[in-house]
């Protein structure tokens, strides 16, 4: 989690250097949007990830990735003009953290493929094994079964 950390540093400070749309919560009131929260319905800003980060409530990459796209998926749904400055700085910042979010994906992927399987992953697979060969064996007796009912039913 220390490199999405990182990153959404890089993603405040770039939102600080760029207008600030991204820093906290929107609100409806003092921007005079009333239908903000008819649009929006799962409103997200960068200091709230940042927050919820400090508290340990983001419990993996995955949710992160999740929680930064919505904010910049937010704003450009809301502002849906291409060419308002809103939409082309979402636009934009949600391009710069799939950039760097890659580099996090690509180490996710890294680890799995390297990890060795848990004792329940074991087990699991060899129910699932053992409940395959059941089923083979089950249709494979149905199988011969329907080919006796045939021969004796062509042979009357």
């Amino acid at each position: 989690m220390e490199k999405c950390t990182q990153i959404l540093k890089f993603l405040r400070d770039k939102d600080l250097a760029t207008g600030s749309f991204f820093s906290e919560p929107v609100d409806p009131v003092a921007h005079g949007i009333p239908t903000y929260h008819q649009i929006i319905t799962n409103p997200m800003d960068l200091g709230t990830i940042s927050e919820k980060l400090s508290a340990d409530e983001v419990k993996s990459p995955e949710e992160f990735s999740r929680l930064v796209r919505l904010v910049f998926e937010n704003a450009m749904k809301f502002n849906i003009d291409s060419t308002h400055v809103v939409y082309q700085s979402a636009r934009s910042m949600l391009i710069i953290f799939n950039q760097k979010f890659r580099d996090v994906e690509r180490l996710l992927e890294n680890m799995k493929k390297s990890r060795k399987p848990t004792k329940a992953e074991i087990k699991e697979a060899k129910r699932k094994e053992k409940e395959a060969a059941k089923e083979a064996k089950r249709k494979s007796k149905e199988e011969r079964l329907e080919r006796k009912r045939k021969l004796r039913k062509d042979g009357e």
